[in-house]
């Protein structure tokens, strides 16, 4: 018999599952508590690890689509990263934007020459400017991204701090979620489209470095989800509640009851 607390968590996560509109047999289905991602296509389920988002910069639940994916992106830094973490170490270490491969962009979107001039006007006027990374086994993004709609401005991609996958705690990243094994997802988003031809491409880009977007004719769902518990081979299995989510559901539930009972 399930304890009175696994029995909330049950109830918790049937109100989730109940929230995930989308009705393809094929879709890509993120679980942020457990750092999986599961590709369910054609009758099967592959499964890779993720790292997602810390819990003050937590990745989003969401639902999109998958049309494309891209092989040597270029980072184009976030503001808040550029600001909080980027600028500071540009303002103390000179060498830091050569070291790893940034460079700076005016609001025009024409490259900045920084020097002790530049660097002055760019503190003073910090918003004024962004941060790209150049493509490369150096580049945060690893060597494939996979971009979807969605207003978090958050995706899925490769990352090159792969011993990441070997801890248990993988709230790890800005909110977007790195993936284990891109190439693999690739290669299987492209064989699950009609697209075994594009493999060897793919393989080059990846090899090269060289940059080559990947349109898929058929769109594939994603959902980002927050399930804290699973039932599996008739099981439940219960992930830690990493951004304290469950206690608020849990207060709404019992707020209904409180109410349904009132005479």
């Amino acid at each position: 018999m399930n304890s009175p607390d696994e029995m909330e968590k049950i109830l918790i996560n049937m109100e989730r599952l109940r929230w995930i509109n989308t009705q393809s047999l094929n879709y890509i289905l993120i679980n942020i508590p457990s750092y999986t991602l599961e590709f369910h296509h054609r009758g099967k389920v592959t499964e890779f690890k993720v790292v997602v988002g810390k819990p003050r910069t937590a990745t989003p639940v969401l639902e999109s689509e998958i049309s494309y994916f891209s092989t040597a992106p270029v980072w184009r830094v976030p503001q808040s990263i550029f600001l909080n973490e980027i600028l500071p170490e540009i303002l103390e270490n000179n060498s830091y934007l050569q070291d790893h491969h940034y460079s700076v962009y005016d609001k025009a979107g024409s490259k900045v020459t920084v020097n002790a001039s530049t660097l002055k006007e760019i503190s003073k006027s910090p918003r004024q400017y962004s941060v790209r990374q150049s493509s490369g086994s150096h580049n945060a993004l690893g060597a494939i991204v996979f971009r979807f709609q969605n207003s978090h401005g958050v995706y899925l991609h490769d990352t090159p701090q792969k011993q990441f996958f070997n801890r248990d705690n993988r709230a790890l990243s800005h909110g977007c979620v790195r993936l284990e094994n891109p190439k693999l997802l690739a290669t299987q988003l492209l064989t699950f489209d009609n697209s075994k031809d594009k493999i060897p491409e793919l393989e080059d880009a990846i090899k090269t470095y060289r940059k080559r977007d990947f349109i898929l004719k058929q769109p594939v769902p994603i959902t980002i989800t927050y399930l804290t518990m699973l039932i599996k081979n008739g099981k439940p299995i219960i992930y830690n509640d990493i951004y304290q989510l469950d206690k608020s559901l849990a207060e709404r539930f019992h707020q209904n009851i409180r109410t349904a009972i009132v005479p």
